[in-house]
């Protein structure tokens, strides 16, 4: 169902190159009925072209699609046509001329590109699903940290001070980043619930950490000993 569109206000733009593209607060792409009849220059009325075209490629509403009646300016009412990206390549496709086939290309790059850009984000998360895995009791919550006094952080980052001992080892013992991280989150959920570790964080700041290091970066106490086990490494 598509009723998480709810209204159209609660969309927001995220491109403009030829077809505005918007998202929904859940992540949907989507693209307004008329807007992409109007791009593709259909000469048919755009009530009865969005029909034949959603009939055509067998969409379902609510499903692919979602109708719903707005305001103009002028006062009056008239029904738009919220269109999820895949509907919308497919009506493209359909309009069998150059026009069509550059809109439909467009789409596909739109959608490759964000497909990326989440790629990206969640290949940091995947280590956290890895060390997050397990979470220990409740009495070994930061069983040695003597509490969670923060302290504000330093003008370099934690990554930033290591990134030549990170280019080091990951040089000495034939690693990626990626695994290098691992290896040090790992180390560290040996001593403390990183999980609380997370919730602290998130609680504190309103979000995740976009990073798996961020909560390095955050708890003294787990820079010190991340720094302990850097130096370890190094030596060999």
């Amino acid at each position: 169902m598509i009723e998480r569109f709810m209204y159209m206000n609660e969309l927001r733009m995220i491109e403009n190159e030829l077809v505005p593209v918007y998202e929904t607060s859940t992540g949907e792409k989507v693209v307004y009925g008329s807007e992409l009849h109007k791009v593709l220059g259909a000469k048919s009325k755009f009530a009865d072209w969005v029909k034949n075209r959603l009939n055509d490629c067998d969409a379902v509403e609510n499903v692919d699609y979602e109708a719903s009646k707005i305001l103009e300016a002028s006062g009056q009412t008239k029904i738009e046509y919220i269109l999820k990206l895949d509907t919308a390549k497919e009506m493209a496709m359909l309009q069998r001329n150059e026009k069509g086939k550059q809109v439909r290309r467009y789409f596909i790059n739109v959608e490759k590109k964000y497909n990326e850009i989440k790629r990206m984000k969640f290949e940091e998360q995947d280590i956290f699903t890895q060390v997050f895995g397990k979470r220990r009791g409740e009495e070994e919550i930061f069983a040695n940290w003597g509490g969670t006094v923060l302290l504000p952080p330093p003008k370099k980052t934690w990554y930033e001070r290591n990134q030549n001992n990170i280019k080091t080892i990951c040089k000495m013992y034939d690693w990626n980043r990626k695994f290098l991280y691992h290896k040090i989150l790992t180390e560290l959920g040996t001593r403390y619930d990183l999980n609380e570790a997370k919730r602290i964080y998130a609680r504190e700041n309103g979000f995740l950490p976009y990073y798996a290091t961020d909560i390095i970066e955050y708890f003294p106490q787990l820079q010190k000993t991340a720094n302990k086990y850097i130096d370890y490494l190094l030596e060999g």
